[in-house]
């Protein structure tokens, strides 16, 4: 598996590729030079990752750790400058 850096293969939104099939080279004598063909085929493309993040991604229950919440009585029992702030932040709206 390798990484690809090409402006080709990021404008399709492949990013890791393998060796698929033969690995071809041929002498160009004259130029110096050699012609290598090969194939690559993509590893985990977009539409896999997407497929097994569904089949793991489940929702797990969470639990919160802490400080229980005020209950409802506790939260009546305001001071007057509680009260009064209150009526004035209704006022306001």
């Amino acid at each position: 598996m390798y990484d690809i850096i090409e402006d080709t293969a990021q404008a399709m939104n492949i990013r890791q590729v393998q060796f698929s099939g033969n690995l071809v080279t041929k002498d160009l004598s004259p130029r110096d030079a050699w012609r290598v063909t090969f194939t690559l085929a993509e590893y985990l493309s977009v539409s896999e990752k997407a497929e097994q993040r569904q089949t793991t991604g489940l929702i797990q229950e969470q639990q919160g750790e802490g400080a229980a919440t005020v209950s409802a009585a506790e939260a009546e029992a305001l001071t007057g400058f509680e009260t009064f702030l209150g009526k004035l932040d209704q006022a306001l709206a």
